[in-house]
């Protein structure tokens, strides 16, 4: 029986209940997914059969727990998936050069809806190779701050019309990166990997959900819910020695509307992200801060809790029925609008490097350009970007 066929079928029977899901990608990030699978078999609504990671003997004691659990762990994702053959759910947890292979690999190998770790792959070319696998629609990327309270408000503020015409949104971040970071991995800090892309950095990695989010805030509705981008001018820039970039500087349109964008971590004290909406009748904020979300309109912000919910929110779409599934944003048609902003800032020229005398290494081993930080604050307020000379 073909891998449609049976998953149509299957979809026939899904009934309420523990789903049967596996994990490719223990260490790093799958940790997180680890723990929150555990949270949800705790609640009897899905339960962990198998993993898969090569590297078990680094993680003893999570190893011993999961195999006196009765879960089964695996060297090689594809054994994993030869084995298991009833799954309900495959979360592919594994670092960004592995994300396309892995994900065919489970498309053709098993019937389950699959959760990609954000970002779903750096180029459109592997985006589009993917989509022409997911024939059923299986997977779903996880931008789980899509399913932020404050994300879904402002979306709703923004298609109904309450701050007027949106004529630009500014996006600004800056998270600071040290040493330990960059040397991490050896894809960290890094463009390609053995041939692989990889373009690891801020709007390629850790910020990335700020560019998803903007498609999805600036989106058409049902028939187009993520917007789509054009007339992308930007750069890529970098204080540290390294082969990728650690500033994103881009300006484009989304929907027709003007979008501007400064990400970086070459910074020595973390700014709050900031998501500037700006329309004719109010301007509205989606901060990292408390006040949440805020409206020049109105005396105060609203602030909501943050800590836990969007992860459960995409889980439960992940988990439950077919209605529930077909409705979950996050497909991969749905992160082309993103694939392509990231790509067309990389191929707009090669990465500048920030002149010795604009850069300084911290305490903490983070390299940062001076005044950063201040330029992260005037560019939210209409200034330029800095130069990276």
């Amino acid at each position: 029986m073909s891998n449609t066929r049976e998953h149509a079928e299957r979809e026939k029977d899904w009934r309420p209940g523990p789903r049967r899901a596996a994990l490719v990608g223990v260490g790093g990030y799958g940790g997180n997914h680890l723990a929150l699978i555990r949270e949800l078999e705790a609640q009897g609504l899905v339960r962990l059969v198998a993993v898969a990671d090569p590297f078990e003997e680094r993680m003893a004691d999570v190893s011993a727990e999961l195999r006196q659990s009765g879960v089964v762990w695996y060297r090689e994702h594809a054994a994993m998936l030869k084995a298991e053959n009833a799954l309900d759910l495959v979360v592919v947890a594994t670092p960004i050069p592995l994300h396309e292979q892995m994900t065919l690999d489970v498309l053709q190998g098993s019937a389950a809806r699959v959760l990609l770790e954000k970002p779903a792959v750096p180029t459109l070319r592997q985006l589009d190779r993917l989509l022409a696998a997911d024939v059923d629609s299986r997977v779903r990327v996880g931008f789980q701050n899509l399913h932020l309270p404050q994300v879904q408000r402002l979306r709703e503020w923004i298609q109904d019309g309450e701050l007027g015409h949106v004529s630009e949104v500014t996006l600004v971040a800056g998270w600071p990166r040290n040493d330990d970071y960059f040397t991490r991995s050896p894809w960290a800090g890094r463009m390609s990997l053995d041939g692989v892309m990889v373009y690891d950095g801020p709007a390629t990695n850790a910020l990335s959900h700020l560019l998803n989010n903007v498609c999805y805030l600036l989106g058409g509705g049902s028939d187009r819910p993520f917007g789509r981008v054009d007339e992308v001018n930007g750069w890529l820039a970098r204080a540290r020695d390294m082969e990728s970039y650690d500033t994103f500087h881009s300006e484009c349109l989304i929907s027709g509307v003007r979008v501007r964008a400064l990400l970086s971590h070459a910074v020595a004290a973390h700014v709050p992200y900031a998501v500037k909406v700006s329309g004719d009748v109010a301007t509205a904020v989606l901060s990292e801060e408390e006040p949440f979300l805020r409206r020049s309109d109105r005396c105060s912000g609203e602030s909501f809790l943050e800590k836990g919910q969007p992860s459960m929110e995409m889980y439960s779409g992940l988990l439950g029925s077919e209605d529930d599934f077909a409705v979950l944003p996050g497909r991969l048609e749905d992160v082309r609008g993103y694939t392509e902003w990231t790509e067309a800032v990389r191929l707009a020229g090669p990465i500048r490097d920030f002149s010795a005398a604009q850069c300084w290494k911290t305490g903490a081993g983070v390299v940062a350009v001076r005044g950063m930080e201040q330029a992260l604050g005037s560019f939210l307020e209409g200034g330029l970007p800095p130069d990276p000379g």
